[in-house]
């Protein structure tokens, strides 16, 4: 009597997913028939569906959303956007997006406008007080000097357009006055009391 030998391993599945086939053979050598013998009685190769699980679909990204508003009007501010991995969105194990889904980016890199320096002369102090929009500032003589006139309060910032109150095109230096030494302001009114 002539027998099959053991099954061969399963060969590799034709699909790896959504149904393939793989099969598997055996011989009649246990032994060969001989001399007008009958075969071995049976199949010499046996087949099987494999990886009948559904195909994953791997993710795409979605078209980036627009930027986000600066964070700064100017001196360098960051915007921001996005995208999602939903065009498609993975499935039955396919792959998630490659790559980044927030990018940020440098935007209104121009420099902030500022108000010009104010340089008080050796006879003034100028005592000035910034806020987020303004500064205000203040002129007073120094120790030893005075003044015939009242200072003004001098403004600038995001209100002025970033120009002093007395800035003009005749002051574009943004000069600021003096106060001047007793003994002149005294020189001087004699010098009008006397033309009077």
């Amino acid at each position: 009597r002539v027998l099959f030998r053991s099954w061969s391993d399963f060969s590799a599945c034709s699909a790896s997913c959504e149904g393939g086939e793989r099969t598997r053979v055996r011989s009649c050598t246990n032994p060969r028939p001989r001399h007008g013998g009958s075969d071995c009685e049976g199949l010499a190769t046996e087949k099987e569906a494999c990886n009948t699980q559904r195909c994953g679909v791997d993710g795409g990204w979605s078209i980036w959303t627009d930027w986000s508003p600066c964070s700064k009007s100017c001196d360098g501010g960051m915007k921001s956007h996005d995208r999602m991995c939903i065009n498609p969105k993975p499935t039955d194990g396919g792959k998630e997006c490659e790559g980044i889904s927030h990018e940020m980016a440098v935007c209104n890199r121009n420099a902030c406008p500022v108000c010009a320096p104010l340089h008080p002369d050796p006879s003034t102090v100028l005592n000035c007080s910034p806020s987020d929009n303004v500064t205000s500032c203040n002129l007073t003589c120094s120790h030893g000097y005075v003044t015939a006139v009242q200072f003004p309060s001098y403004t600038c910032g995001q209100s002025t357009g970033h120009l002093w109150s007395h800035q003009r095109d005749v002051n574009s230096s943004v000069a600021l006055p003096t106060c001047s030494e007793p003994r002149t302001i005294e020189s001087a009114t004699m010098t009008q009391i006397a033309t009077l």
